[in-house]
């Protein structure tokens, strides 16, 4: 996987790229989606980040490192290498160290629509590994969303992978262009290309990945945060994963492509106790459900 980089820190008060040897590899992470446009969390209800507790708890929005899409009330799918994260020593274990938060385009501050969550299980893909295969992951909320959030709507799987040409949208935190608004949610679209020009640029790229961007050059989600979505044709194709170059447009970004994985998209989801979860209560404090105290069963309906 040499010089390959994984797509996203986005960090609150500092923007910097660093990279981290891993063997031979060396990964760049970089916080920006680059050539795209600001949008409201209207035009993508199912966006969420993820970022570390303890930083986001001592101010907002600080210590943010992926992104997600909502998937059911209580599923985040996004990539297993944002829950191996070496930059802030998380291996996916200490999930209580970690917050989502859905329902709004602003990471400056919460508003009303503003929904934050605590972490209760992440299932990662037990074939992932350093060369980024099978980079996907479901994140279990400590709680649920209501299905009459105005702005937090699932999105649905695709079934089927995005034809050669697409134009497909991705989306993410930072500045996708010179004029954009630091911290506002932005948009870029994709077109999905062939396999064939996929391969020019990633020879060994299987059949579980897909890529996509403009070789001429233009807008691209180099930038943009690891685990966000790609979205074609209103539904959930692809998640982002990684890419060989930021500094060139012309370079294709590498998706998970969630076709591949619907069922084990539902086997994961079905492995996971709905009837069990913490949540916190104002009155009496953290508490633990169980099945002898079911809080609420949640239903997982866009994957039945």
């Amino acid at each position: 996987m040499l010089g390959y980089f994984i797509v996203s820190i986005v960090f609150q008060i500092v923007f910097e790229v660093h990279s981290i040897d891993r063997g031979t590899a060396k990964i760049v992470k970089s916080p920006k989606i680059v050539g795209g446009y600001a949008i409201s969390i209207d035009d993508a209800p199912y966006q969420v980040w993820i970022a570390l507790r303890s930083r986001h708890e001592t101010y907002y929005g600080d210590g943010r490192f992926c992104g997600g899409s909502v998937i059911s009330q209580r599923a985040i799918l996004s990539a297993a290498h944002c829950f191996y994260n070496e930059a802030f020593y998380f291996s996916g274990k200490d999930v209580s160290s970690l917050i989502i938060v859905a329902g709004s385009a602003s990471v400056n501050e919460p508003d009303k629509y503003t929904k934050q969550y605590r972490v209760q299980e992440v299932i990662i893909h037990p074939a992932f590994n350093d060369d980024l295969d099978n980079d996907i992951a479901l994140a279990f909320l400590m709680g649920f969303i209501p299905w009459d959030w105005s702005k937090i709507k699932p999105v649905g799987l695709a079934e089927r992978p995005p034809t050669q040409g697409e134009i497909c949208l991705t989306s993410g935190w930072g500045y996708m262009n010179e004029m954009a608004t630091p911290f506002v949610l932005q948009q870029a679209s994709v077109p999905i290309l062939s396999i064939e020009d996929c391969k020019l640029t990633y020879p060994d790229m299987p059949t579980s990945q897909l890529c996509g961007g403009y070789l001429e050059g233009g807008s691209s989600p180099c930038f943009g945060d690891s685990g966000g979505p790609l979205i074609c044709s209103n539904q959930l194709s692809g998640i982002v994963s990684y890419g060989k170059s930021c500094a060139a447009l012309q370079i294709p970004v590498v998706y998970t492509n969630i076709s591949y994985y619907i069922d084990w998209i539902r086997q994961a989801n079905s492995s996971f106790n709905y009837s069990l979860y913490l949540f916190k209560d104002a009155s009496t404090g953290l508490m633990n459900c169980n099945l002898k105290m079911i809080c609420l069963t949640t239903f997982f309906i866009l994957l039945e």
